[in-house]
């Protein structure tokens, strides 16, 4: 790996730029960067988070979803996380978010979850503005637009692109912050934050492009 992965800490407005989010009756501060875990090309990634520096502004997604070692690493990610101040969410799987003492659980569009924990924060993704609909009447904390480039996670979805995307993000701010997704990396958070998003999020692979 490059080294710009673990240099993200060098850029100020990322550490800088949280934001206090009221929610569940409690006050909890909103990671700028997000990082998705991909399974196949980083099948441990308590490997590469244990390396990031503490105390940033930080959320970590964890799908892994076909892992048989996924509680396990579920586990041992939910630590290290509370150890370096991040959030970290669990992907699909409320029973497991609970288990591991998640801060929140990630839903994705095909997910059927059943009634959630009023401690947890929630989230979603957005791609298309057929979704629209459904993400509003979810109410979730954090919305990731996405695919907004290219990615090697999903290569045979096509991009949005950062326009169609900011588009898109702006029609569901009714209290969720939105999170640009999709193949992206740390040269392209200013421009998205220009164009309206929160923050942004990628899986360890693209981010260090």
């Amino acid at each position: 790996m490059r080294n710009q992965i673990y240099s993200f800490s060098r850029l100020a407005f990322i550490k800088k730029n949280s934001k206090a989010l009221k929610t569940k009756g409690r006050r909890v501060n909103i990671p700028f960067l997000w990082i998705v875990t991909d399974e196949q090309r980083t099948p441990d990634p308590t490997k590469i988070i244990e390396k990031f520096p503490k105390n940033q502004n930080i959320g970590i997604i964890f799908r892994h979803y076909k892992s048989k070692y996924r509680r396990d690493i579920a586990e041992e990610l939910s630590k290290l996380c509370r150890l370096r101040n991040y959030l970290f969410f669990v992907a699909e799987d409320l029973n497991l978010a609970t288990k591991v003492k998640a801060s929140g659980v990630h839903l994705p569009r095909w997910s059927k979850p059943k009634r959630i924990n009023r401690r947890f924060l929630t989230s979603t993704t957005l791609h298309s503005k057929n979704e629209i609909r459904n993400v509003i009447s979810s109410k979730p904390s954090i919305v990731f637009v996405s695919p907004v480039y290219s990615t090697k996670s999903h290569p045979e979805k096509p991009p949005l692109g950062p326009i169609r995307a900011a588009l898109l993000a702006k029609q569901i701010q009714f209290g969720s912050l939105s999170i640009a997704l999709g193949g992206i990396t740390l040269y392209d958070a200013k421009r998205l934050r220009s164009l309206g998003f929160f923050g942004i999020a990628s899986t360890f692979s693209d981010l260090e492009k």
